[in-house]
């Protein structure tokens, strides 16, 4: 029994430092798995916050580039807006260049065709009665054209050639510039 008793108490010396041994063993894995779940929410911070960054840059970037883009287009609307501008101011000029517009070239219709004053004296009533309105008028009496004006009278207003062969718009031209000089008084039977 003591023999029993002495291995016992060997095999218990013995087992004692091969189980401290394990346990050291254990503890120190232990503090391996406790030392990684520490630093792995560090890593995975640092690994997201590289990530929230590179997401940031390219956010930014995509910004500055549509801030560019609205940039531009801002730039040409008022670019346009500058040459339409610059476009009417010049059609204003050559429109304050030329003499007044005329009337209307086409013939009013009108109920009566007869003299004695009853046209009323505007171009397209003077029109109306002088010729029917008809811009190619030749009687062959020495007046031509839509208000008949004789050779000298069409020349005086800066009209060259037959006023029967005139353009609608130049002979009405010339006997706006006509009216402008003397009144309706050249028509005597139409004017008023």
């Amino acid at each position: 029994m003591r023999k029993l008793l002495v291995s016992v108490l060997s095999i218990g010396l013995l087992a004692t430092p091969v189980a401290f041994a394990f346990a050291a063993d254990e503890n120190r894995e232990n503090a391996d798995v406790q030392s990684e779940q520490t630093n792995y929410p560090a890593l995975m911070d640092a690994d997201l916050l590289t990530e929230a960054r590179n997401q940031y840059a390219k956010a930014t970037e995509l910004a500055e580039r549509k801030e560019e883009a609205r940039e531009r287009r801002l730039e040409r609307r008022q670019e346009q807006r500058r040459e339409a501008r610059k476009a009417e101011r010049q059609a204003q000029a050559v429109a304050a260049a030329e003499p007044a517009p005329v009337e209307e070239a086409a013939p009013e219709q009108t109920t009566s065709n007869s003299g004695g004053g009853g046209a009323g004296g505007s171009l397209a009533s003077i029109r109306n009665c002088e010729s029917g309105g008809d811009y190619s008028t030749d009687t062959g009496n020495g007046f031509y054209g839509a208000y008949q004006f004789d050779q000298s009278t069409w020349e005086s207003v800066g009209g060259s050639g037959s006023p029967a062969s005139a353009s609608p718009a130049e002979q009405d031209k010339r006997a706006a510039a006509l009216m402008a000089q003397s009144g309706s008084s050249p028509w005597p039977t139409c004017g008023g």
